[in-house]
């Protein structure tokens, strides 16, 4: 008595709590008949294993028939039946309708792809159940293949969401280093991304952002698929095409702004075929009719190893550090560390590449990811490391740079007086436009006892250098008495001389008379014009040439009402667009205007150095 009871205890303990139907042990057919849902249709014929999608599919739908001996499982309520594929589907249990997941017109599903349907009242007390499948055979290329890979299973409702809860679990698990170092990535990309807005200079920084946010992005989205959370299948299609280009786009465009080195022209066919290679089968999947999607499934996977391409194309992009710095033996020692640091990124991104192909078991590719966050993450975390110091080091030199500047701008205010001291028997007008912060054009107005005296010089060269020798030139006017122009050039031209600064000076000096008459001498500069024409003089050698140089004075009668014009070669120098200068005759037209209207003129055409435009008209 006491053994037969603890036989029959025994019964129940060993009943199973799911059964596990794998589809190799269903038969297959590509079509689409309603009378193949019927338990007693002949599938004699049919295909013991799922259809190669090698090949072009002769129509978008896949039948799936599978009978499942519900005698193991233990009777603890109500059976369903689970199924889990990337695809929409359409269930029929012994020939009756038991649910659908997703469009079965469209294709379209949602992510959360473990479903579970009741088995109908009218056949639940049965032990031999036939379950036929109508599945879209449509979606990304890449998942295609594994559509049909995981199990149906049966059982009741309880024990089916506690084992799909662990298969979550123990997913998320297997690649917990890869989503834990996913997120520190994407916080140290906002970091980033806020650097590079503060900098928009430091293109690397932008791309190393755009990099972090794309690894974030592969990540959440792999595990909110872990989590089967239920969003739709074109975002995440979405966010994989678009974490891969970015990714893929970012890395190679970073490392090449690192070492300032164009992007080569191998690189670039790399990623647009990289483009080509994830865009055409997504686009398909997210636009085109089931048909055209069964198509780029088959383009993706033709009989030759498509996937080993693919792998070979992803490993000529991942090289890209290597290239940005090559001669490694010759990297610049503020950039090995960075090199070194890519080189590790490089070896993360290669060994899961390699594991995704054919020949890689399958339980080798979750230790390549997460082979790859555990090498790529401190990569990246020592590339914020080093390039943030190189921030701190940059921002330390321009506020050098930006003291230095604003010196030469206190500077430029000696060049450029704020009040001209003018006779008033004269009226002036002057316009200046530098070409950068701080010019190399300077003016000197003074009266003297022998009239008014006027000075334009313009330095070689532009910037804080030739602010300082234009200051040098302002200097030495200021403490010099003389009146005779070719005395004041004499002058200058030992001053900048005997500055020792490289370049020169072209100068004019021009002094104007109470009765009309005007001298001037001129050293290199442009002739001063009246009326449109310019007048004549011996032009000598700039200032700072020789030391002994001699400069000749001209005399010109200037009438009351007329308007002498002196002017920098910025004006004749402008240059458009097409590369056309503005040129002496478009020049000397123009000198009839006034100054500011000179000036912007000789701007709007082309602006390529200093432009000085002072105009001198004789009032009685």
């Amino acid at each position: 008595m006491r053994l037969s009871t603890l036989l029959l205890l025994a019964i129940p303990l060993a009943a199973q709590s799911v059964l596990t139907v794998a589809p190799t042990s269903c038969v297959f057919k590509e079509g689409d008949d309603p009378a193949w849902a019927r338990p007693d249709f002949d599938d004699r014929d049919w295909s013991p294993t799922r259809p190669d999608l090698n090949r072009l599919a002769t129509s978008p739908y896949l039948w799936m028939r599978c009978r499942l001996d519900l005698r193991p499982l233990a009777r603890t309520g109500p059976f369903s039946v689970q199924f889990q594929a990337e695809a929409a589907w359409e269930m029929f249990i012994e020939g009756e309708p038991a649910g659908t997941f997703g469009d079965i017109g469209s294709g379209r599903f949602t992510m959360d792809i473990v479903q579970r349907r009741p088995v109908p009242q009218s056949v639940a007390d049965r032990n031999h159940i036939l379950v036929a499948l109508r599945v879209v055979e449509r979606g990304r290329p890449a998942a295609s293949g594994e559509k049909m890979a995981m199990p149906l299973r049966a059982g009741a409702a309880e024990p089916l969401d506690s084992g799909v809860l662990r298969l979550s679990v123990a997913a998320i698990g297997n690649r917990f280093y890869s989503y834990l170092f996913s997120g520190i990535i994407g916080v140290g990309g906002l970091f980033l991304l806020i650097l590079s807005g503060v900098d928009r200079a430091r293109r690397e920084l932008l791309w190393l952002s755009l990099s972090c946010f794309s690894v974030l992005m592969l990540r959440a989205n792999e595990l909110a698929q872990a989590l089967h959370l239920s969003y739709p299948d074109w975002l995440s299609t979405v966010l994989f095409l678009a974490g891969n280009v970015a990714g893929n786009l970012s890395y190679i465009w970073f490392f090449f702004a690192i070492a300032a080195r164009p992007v080569g022209v191998a690189f670039r066919l790399v990623f647009a075929l990289r483009v080509i290679m994830l865009s055409v089968p997504a686009l398909a999947s997210l636009f085109g009719s089931v048909t055209v999607s069964q198509f780029v499934v088959w383009w993706s996977w033709l009989d030759v190893d498509a996937r080993t391409i693919k792998v070979l194309i992803l490993l000529a992009s991942v090289t890209a550090p290597v290239a940005a710095f090559w001669p490694l033996w010759r990297v610049p020692r503020e950039l090995r560390l960075i090199c070194g640091l890519g080189l590790l990124w490089m070896s993360g991104l290669s060994i899961n590449y390699l594991s995704q192909l054919k020949s890689v078991p399958a339980a080798l590719v979750a230790s390549a990811r997460n082979y790859q966050a555990i090498s790529t993450t401190p990569a990246i975390i020592a590339m914020f490391v080093v390039l943030a110091r190189r921030q701190r080091r940059i921002s330390l030199e321009r506020a050098e740079l930006q003291s230095e500047m604003y010196a030469a701008q206190e500077m430029q205010r000696l060049l450029v007086p704020a009040k001209l001291d003018v006779e008033p028997w004269l009226a002036m007008d002057v316009a200046y436009i530098p070409a950068k912060e701080v010019g190399g054009d300077f003016y000197y107005c003074s009266r003297t006892p022998a009239g008014q005296l006027i000075v334009l010089g313009d330095v070689s060269g532009k910037g804080l250098k030739a602010a300082m020798m234009a200051s040098t030139a302002i200097g030495a006017l200021r403490t010099e008495h003389s009146s005779d122009p070719a005395q004041v050039l004499a002058l200058i031209n030992k001053v900048v001389l005997s500055s020792g600064a490289p370049g020169f000076v072209t100068c004019i000096c021009a002094l104007f008379h109470a009765d009309g008459t005007l001298e001037f001498a001129n050293a290199g500069h442009l002739s001063p014009y009246r009326g449109g024409a310019a007048l004549e003089a011996e032009n000598g050698l700039p200032l700072g040439v020789l030391p002994d140089a001699q400069y000749e004075t001209a005399r010109y009668q200037i009438n009351p009402g007329e308007t002498v014009t002196l002017l920098s070669d910025g004006v004749a120098e402008a240059t458009n667009a097409k590369g056309e200068l503005f040129g002496f005759e478009k020049t000397a037209a123009l000198t009839t205007k006034p100054a500011a209207e000179i000036a912007r003129t000789a701007q709007n055409f082309g602006q390529e150095d200093d432009i000085t435009v002072l105009t001198i008209r004789r009032l009685a």
